[in-house]
């Protein structure tokens, strides 16, 4: 017969060897579910984006942006001395509007201009971001004082591509 202790210490290890088997069991199930996109995770990078942009910080809102489209960002920042240059007064947010399940786009309203002008403008900018690698990344930039980029290529989980009508073949001849 054995001891109480020694029977309260095979339960004890059979209670141990059950979570780990069922640890074992709900891990791959872990792994293959990838979390959604969730627009109120958008809203502390937009507020974010606002700030930087209204304060000429474009170094930060590149790294904001897909990492295939940092180094271009920052080229045009650099290259068109936009961070000497480029004068922001007001950033404000017009709307927000999800496009597909792992793209939405934001439209400003920018207050502006360039020196050495001295002439203000008011121009909408619409930010497309893309929902990569479990965060929020700026994917593409439209109209107002930033460097221009285009929409990525890339298919959200539906298989939608985030540029509207998909791009023409080259015709024969064209590369």
């Amino acid at each position: 017969m054995r001891s109480p202790s020694s029977l309260g210490s095979l339960r004890s290890l059979r209670l141990c060897a059950g979570f780990a088997l069922l640890a074992a069991l709900a891990l791959p199930g872990c792994a293959h579910s990838k979390k959604k996109p969730d627009l109120n995770e958008l809203r502390p990078l937009v507020d974010e984006f606002m700030k930087q942009t209204r304060w000429g910080d474009l170094r930060t809102v590149g790294r904001m942006c897909v990492a295939e489209k940092r180094l271009l960002f920052l080229k045009s920042v650099l290259s068109e001395h936009l961070d000497e240059k480029l004068k922001i007064y007001d950033v404000e947010l017009e709307g927000v509007e999800r496009k597909g399940e792992l793209r939405a786009v934001t439209l400003f309203s920018v207050e502006w201009h360039l020196l050495p002008s001295v002439v203000m403008k008011r121009e909408p900018m619409t930010v497309e971001w893309f929902y990569d690698e479990g965060a929020w990344r700026i994917d593409a930039i439209d109209g107002g004082p930033l460097p221009a980029l285009e929409v990525t290529k890339k298919k959200d989980a539906r298989g939608e591509n985030g540029g509207g009508a998909p791009e023409p073949e080259p015709a024969e001849g064209e590369q």
